[in-house]
Order: C-alpha cells, then structure tokens, then sequence
C-alpha cells in the first residue's frame, strides 16, 4: 500500500501496480509508459503531467483522479471507475475507456480523437471545448453532459442517449 506516496518525477515505465492501493498518491509528472495499474484503488490520486502511454488501469476505481495535462494515448480504461475524475487538456488519443463510469467526469480541452466510449457513463459530465473527432460513443450515456463546443465530427454516435445534454 502506497496510498499518500509522493512519487512524482519517478520513473515507473513498465511497472506493474495491479491490485495496488494509492489513493491520494502524487504522480506528478510520472513516466507510466507501458504501467499495468489493473484493479488497483486510486482514489483522489494525483497524476497530473504525467506520461501514461499504453498504460492500463482496467477495473481500476480512479473516483476523483486528476489526470489533468496528462498524455493517455493508448491507455486501457476498460470497466474502471472514473467518477468525478478530471481530464482537463489531457491527450486520450486511442485510448481505451469501453464499459467505464465516468460519471460527473471533466474533458475541457481534452484531445482525444479516436476515443472509445462504447457504453460509458458520462451522466452530467462536462466535456466542452474537447477534441473528440472519429470517436467511438456507440451506446454511451451523456444524459445531462455538456458537450459544449465538442467537436465530434466522424464519430459513431449510434445508440448514443443525449437526453437533457447541453450541445
């Protein structure tokens, strides 16, 4: 357990924290590059500027992470909880985020084109002024978001519920 851990500026490329418990950790500026951090608690963690390419955090509870400024291309989100968590200018290109509550979550300014959110729930997220071109949304639920701005030209919106949502 390394919940309240300040390792920021460490180099954790290639780690595997699956299972681990780190809630209020601080990755500031992190190199995650290739981390497996599966089922693991992140709770409140902080992992700001970091570098997370080709990381996974499948089935992680992430509730109320700041993944602000960070570079997530690649990433694997798959079934985690990401409820509340903030994504403001971070870069999801290609990343993976299938079957993920992202519930109250924040995208603004957020590059992610070809992001996949096949059955996601961002319920009353904020994602405004976000890159979301070619995105996949197939049976996403955006039920109260604000979607402000967002660009999502090419994306697959099919099954998509945007009831009540800001567009």
């Amino acid at each position: 357990q390394l919940s309240t851990a300040n390792v920021w500026w460490t180099d954790l490329s290639g780690a595997d924290l699956s299972g681990a418990n780190m809630s209020h950790a601080n990755f500031w500026w992190s190199d995650l590059v290739g981390a497996k951090l599966d089922g693991g608690t992140f709770v409140w963690t902080v992992l700001g500027r970091a570098i997370a390419r080709d990381a996974t955090f499948i089935g992680a509870d992430m509730t109320n992470v700041d993944f602000s400024g960070t570079t997530l291309v690649n990433a694997n989100f798959t079934t985690a909880n990401l409820e509340g968590a903030s994504f403001l200018q971070a870069i999801l290109t290609d990343a993976n985020m299938t079957d993920v509550n992202l519930e109250r979550a924040i995208f603004h300014h957020a590059e992610a084109p070809g992001l996949n959110l096949t059955r996601a729930n961002l319920a009353n997220a904020s994602v405004t002024r976000a890159n979301m071109v070619g995105a996949k949304l197939t049976s996403a639920n955006f039920v109260g978001a604000n979607l402000s701005e967002t660009n999502f030209t090419d994306s697959d919106a099919k099954g998509v519920d945007f009831s009540g949502a800001q567009l």
